[in-house]
Formats: C-alpha cells, sequence, structure tokens
C-alpha cells in the first residue's frame, strides 16, 4: 500500500507565511517571493491526491477566477463581481453553475481577488496586492475577521480614490464610456445610450434592465429619460422601433413623443424622419411595416414593382435603386432605401380581389410591352 504524506494547507500557510507584507515583484530578497516559490517546489516534490475533497475546493475556487470585489454606488454595499469587456456580471459562489447572472453598471471595481484555481499555481503572482496577503492570513486563521475587515476598509477608501482621480484626470474624450471599470453615474444619459446601441446585444440588456432594473438604477434612468424623439437621433429611434414594440402606453419600452398616441399620429412622427433633403434616408422593412396599413403597403409594392419594369423596358439600371421605394404620407411623397436583403419579399400579406384586379390591369400592358422588346 503506498505511503501518501498528508499536507495541510493552513498549517503550511501559518507557519511559513511572511508575518508582514513586504512584496517587491520577483525581487530575490522578497519574503512573499521566497514563499511563493518554497510552495511551488513542494507542489513539484510532493504527492497531492486528488482527493474528492481537493476537487471540490478547486472547484470553488474557479469561481473567483477574473473576480473583483466592488462597490455599489447605489446601494454601498460590496458586490463579487466578474470581469468583462464590456458590461461586469455579478458573481455568485454560492452558485453551482457557470450560467450568466444580472449585468450590473452601478459598481466600482476595487480590489481583484487572489486568481488561481487551484492550489498548484499558487505562485507569487497571485499575491501581489497586500490585500491577498491579508487574505490568505485570514483563510488561515492567523488574524481575525475584525482586523481583516479593518485592512479591507482602508484598502477600499484607497482604491475607490485613485479610481475616482484616475476618472477625473482621464485624457480619453469625454464621450468616451468604460462600463467595465466605472459605473453609469460616471457618464452622461446621451453617452451612455450610444454605447449601449453600439454592442451586439443591445437588445438583451435594454429588455433586462427594464425588466429589472435593480443593478442598473442609473442607467434605466438615462435610457428613459433619452427614449425621446427629441434626443435620439433617426438611426436610434429606427433600432428601438425595429426591436421593441413601443407603441402602447402599456409597452415594455416607452419612447417619449411616440408611446401612447394613435397609429395615425405615430405614423406621421416616423414620416417626418424621411426628409430626403440631406440625402435619401435607409429605414428598416419592418419599421415601415409596422407604421402602414394592407392597402398602404399594397401600394408601395405595386408601385415599386411597376417602376422597376418601365426601367427595365427604357433599358435603365435597376441595381442602384433596387431598394428604393416611394412612401405617401398626407400628400407628400418621400424616396426612402428599405434596408433588406430582398425588400420587396419581406412584404407577407395576401392580396383581395379588387387589389389583384388592379394589380394586372396596371402590370400586364407593361409585361407584354416588356415581351415584345424581349423577342426582338
Amino acid at each position: 500500500m503506498q505511503n501518501v504524506k498528508i499536507i495541510n494547507l493552513l498549517d503550511y500557510y501559518r507557519k511559513n507565511l511572511p508575518k508582514e507584507y513586504k512584496y517587491s515583484g520577483i525581487s530575490e530578497d522578497s519574503e512573499i517571493y521566497d514563499f511563493s516559490r518554497k510552495f511551488e517546489k513542494m507542489v513539484e516534490t510532493e504527492y497531492l491526491e486528488r482527493n474528492e475533497n481537493y476537487i471540490k475546493i478547486c472547484s470553488f475556487l474557479r469561481k473567483f477566477e477574473k473576480t473583483q470585489i466592488g462597490l455599489d454606488v447605489e446601494t454601498l454595499e460590496l458586490k463579487l463581481v466578474r470581469n468583462s469587456t464590456e458590461i461586469p456580471t455579478l458573481c455568485d459562489p454560492d452558485s453551482d453553475t457557470y450560467s450568466k447572472l444580472d449585468d450590473t453598471t452601478q459598481t466600482i471595481k476595487l480590489l481583484g481577488l487572489i486568481n488561481f484555481s487551484t492550489f498548484n499555481n499558487l505562485h507569487y503572482a497571485s499575491i501581489e496586492k497586500k490585500f491577498h496577503f491579508n487574505l490568505l492570513r485570514y483563510i488561515a486563521g492567523i488574524i481575525e475577521g475584525k482586523e481583516f475587515a479593518t485592512e479591507l476598509a482602508k484598502e477600499i477608501v484607497e482604491s475607490v480614490a485613485k479610481k475616482i482621480a484616475s476618472f477625473s484626470i482621464s485624457s480619453r474624450k469625454s464621450s468616451y464610456v468604460d462600463l467595465e471599470e466605472f459605473p453609469a453615474v460616471f457618464f452622461k444619459d446621451e453617452d451612455l445610450i450610444k454605447f449601449i446601441f453600439r454592442l451586439k446585444d443591445f437588445y438583451e440588456i435594454i429588455h433586462n434592465v427594464y425588466k429589472k432594473d435593480q443593478n442598473n438604477k442609473k442607467l434605466k434612468s438615462a435610457m428613459v429619460n433619452y427614449f425621446d424623439v427629441t434626443k435620439l437621433n433617426r438611426d436610434l429611434l429606427y433600432k428601438l422601433l425595429y426591436s421593441f414594440e413601443c407603441g402602447e402606453e402599456d409597452s415594455l419600452v416607452q419612447i417619449k413623443g411616440y408611446s401612447g398616441l394613435s397609429v395615425e399620429e405615430r405614423k406621421d412622427i416616423l414620416f417626418s424622419t424621411f426628409d430626403d433633403s440631406d440625402g435619401v434616408k435607409t429605414v428598416p422593412v419592418n419599421v415601415l411595416k409596422h407604421h402602414l396599413n394592407d392597402d398602404e403597403m399594397f401600394e408601395v409594392v405595386k408601385n415599386k414593382t411597376k417602376s422597376d419594369l418601365l426601367d427595365i423596358l427604357a433599358g435603365k439600371e435597376t441595381d442602384e435603386k433596387r431598394n428604393l421605394v416611394t412612401v405617401e404620407n398626407n400628400q407628400k411623397k418621400y424616396n426612402i432605401l428599405l434596408k433588406s436583403e430582398y425588400p420587396l419579399y419581406d412584404f407577407n400579406f395576401k392580396l383581395d380581389e379588387e387589389q389583384l384586379s388592379e394589380l394586372k390591369s396596371e402590370m400586364i400592358p407593361i409585361l407584354k410591352q416588356l415581351e415584345n422588346v424581349l423577342l426582338l
């Protein structure tokens, strides 16, 4: 039977961890560095039994990888926050799954946790900060919770001051939004909204914030304030109308000056954005469809088809005008480009007898002329 040397890691910390924090990078005279190198050597030379407890502990530690202690600026509570490239997510160490938790845009990151997933890779870089040193001392029972909390409070105060100073003297543009590092309250409403709409999952973010704003109060406030027909630029308005049902008073996402109005009033607002004095506007097909009834959509399709056939008959190029349609409202016509690979085929509706008869009467003569041209 194989003899197994049992190593009590907490005893090892208590006996070997330096009494004071004197980290100096990879310097050979660093006590922390020496401790870590000895630990690595022990791991390399001693047999560590991978029993069930060892596996469970390592699995638990992995939950804290790339995780920081953050301060919720709304509630002033400390929370565990997982790093991200865009918007941080809250970390739940009690969860047995790695499913995505709630996003948070109201925490300021303070202290990164020790970033190791097994005991074997506890090297000097894992305890390069005083907080890590004190955390290990607390885990090993070298210091009491009160002393650890006192030291932690000091580091939090210092970290907050450094973060705010860093933001204040930043040379970045004033419109730059970095929710990965700073809470939403640091930024203007307009800049926050433009940042969110640049993200691929903007729909999910907006939907989740409107459903539950507990961890995104400032971001929700920015959306409520800025989702206004007088503030949104044309493209952002189209994105909202394309992604959400915003027309009714009880719609989840509301647009001030649009939601709750009559069908005709909402149509007037949309068409007011079609002014082509500064160029033809590009409009998502579904946004247009949502504001026209079946008869109006029939006129758009009929006129577009007729125009394309006449262009072919006249020998004109049609590719450049493929998505160009003419729409009319209050006796005023607008030329717009429909945003869709095959715009006409997105118009899914049935023709009644009268519409079919009208379509035949206008299209058949043109088709006959086109047939004669092609046969020549």
